[in-house]
């Protein structure tokens, strides 16, 4: 039975089912990018020897337990990106940026099951699988971000999340354009560039972030009226409110 609310007057309305997912897709994909952040951030903390700085994050599968825990983030990376794509489906005409989010989690998921190499060996094919998985990532979301921007500025309900949605894609382009030329100056090797570690945890943040940013759009898009158009009060409120104003 679909929850009710009581609105001013005594009247009870229903809350149809379908519009209570853009909610629930909303909180799945902000709590699967908080769980995202705890095994790489335990990773940064173990002694393995990595510096931060000049190795990439996939470096850490030489660390104790590394390639399970990176696993883990990609899984919820993952949960929170397929539960954007179904909170998406409130917003019209935006299959490209569903296209886009599911290959971009279609890539994480080849990218987990592909490891990168050990630190100061030469990269095998799966590390090169890696490679190229996760270039599509860079390009694939802020993408996703810049198509989705656009739809929330031409929809109404929208248009609030429009500017940080745009914003967040376009930092996010530019930081992963100078992460991909990092690794086209020696493709299949390791970059020679000193910062590719900061500069690939910069732009991690900036993917959960933009993941972030269309959550919280799923979740301010929802209309007020959406609780209220099914509006038909129940008979109880009905009879009430009849014996209250015939006269004695």
């Amino acid at each position: 039975m679909s929850p009710t609310s009581e609105l001013p007057g005594g009247l009870h309305v229903r809350t149809p089912p379908a519009q209570r997912v853009p909610a629930r897709s909303s909180t799945v994909a902000l709590s699967a990018l908080v769980f995202a952040v705890l095994p790489i951030g335990y990773l940064h903390s173990a002694p393995a020897g990595i510096d931060p700085i000049r190795h990439p994050i996939s470096d850490y599968v030489a660390a104790p337990g590394g390639s399970g825990l990176l696993a883990l983030s990609f899984a919820a990376m993952i949960t929170a990106g397929v539960a954007l794509i179904v909170g998406l489906r409130a917003l019209p005409d935006c299959r490209a940026v569903r296209a886009l989010l599911l290959s971009w989690c279609l890539a994480l998921a080849v990218a987990a099951i592909f490891p990168s190499n050990q630190p100061g060996l030469p990269a095998d094919a799966a590390a090169l699988v890696h490679r190229y998985a996760a270039g599509w990532l860079f390009l694939s979301l802020p993408l996703a971000g810049w198509l989705l921007a656009r739809r929330c500025a031409l929809t109404p309900m929208w248009q609030d999340s429009a500017n940080v949605v745009h914003r967040l894609s376009m930092l996010t382009a530019g930081v992963s354009a100078a992460m991909l030329s990092c690794y086209l100056v020696s493709p299949g090797e390791a970059s020679p560039v000193s910062f590719v570690g900061l500069l690939q945890r910069g732009l991690l943040g900036l993917d959960l972030a933009l993941i972030a940013a269309g959550a919280l759009a799923v979740r301010r898009a929802r209309p007020v009226q959406s609780h209220t158009t099914t509006g038909v009060p129940d008979d109880t409120t009905t009879d009430h409110a009849r014996r209250r104003h015939v006269p004695a």
